[in-house]
């Protein structure tokens, strides 16, 4: 297992056992207040050894970098986020990111797009102690809506997803709503579910709500 990386910049890092992640480092020593943290997990497509770049320089630091938070993107250990090998290595990153870099739970956020999305719904939904919120991006809501939330949820979906239909985050978000959880639906039109750059303003524009779940959270 590697030490903390200090430094800004992003790297390409095995954490053990050959599993593999992908991190940036924001110029934090300058920061003047608490550091967070930003679990960001990949599409599907073809898997290859550090996966998660793409989705990190794609997408990730383009959305979040004003946010001045640490940004980590594990390549997936399974076939899928949604279980239990995968669950558990992204929460043994995650705690370990917390350890090194000194950052509190409720600093940090879980989040993802597509086959990411669904871990994000997955994971959030088990481990809501670990994270101050989720923010799943353009993926099928799972049975994790069967759960009572106590963390806050931004959703983002297309309203022309040709992979997952609009109508069933829809209703997902309805009935979190109904059960009193503290969600959020934001409805991006004009892009497919393969245009990833359209969503990068979509998700600048969640910024204030994050700086307000990380700031309720102390």
């Amino acid at each position: 297992m590697d030490q903390a990386i200090k430094k800004p910049g992003i790297y390409k890092e095995i954490f053990s056992d050959d599993r593999r992640y992908t991190i940036y480092i924001p110029d934090i020593s300058t920061e003047n207040k608490e550091p967070a943290l930003i679990m960001l997990l990949h599409w599907k497509g073809p898997f290859y050894p550090f996966k998660g770049l793409e989705i990190l320089s794609g997408l990730g630091i383009p959305a979040f970098g004003d946010l001045g938070a640490i940004i980590a993107s594990p390549d997936c250990p399974s076939d899928r986020w949604d279980d239990s090998v995968s669950e558990a290595y992204v929460i043994e990153l995650h705690r370990w990111l917390l350890d090194q870099y000194k950052i509190k739970k409720s600093k940090a956020l879980i989040t993802g797009y597509s086959f990411g999305g669904i871990g994000t719904w997955y994971i959030a939904s088990r481990n809501q102690g670990e994270f101050g919120g989720a923010l799943p991006i353009s993926a099928r809501p799972p049975e994790a809506i069967n759960v009572d939330w106590s963390i806050p949820i931004y959703v983002i979906h297309g309203r022309d997803d040709e992979i997952f239909p609009i109508e069933y985050t829809v209703k997902a978000v309805e009935l979190l709503r109904k059960r009193n959880a503290d969600v959020e639906l934001k409805i991006v039109k004009g892009v497919t579910h393969f245009d990833t750059y359209g969503f990068i303003e979509p998700l600048r524009e969640t910024i204030p709500w994050i700086r307000g779940v990380w700031g309720k959270s102390g």
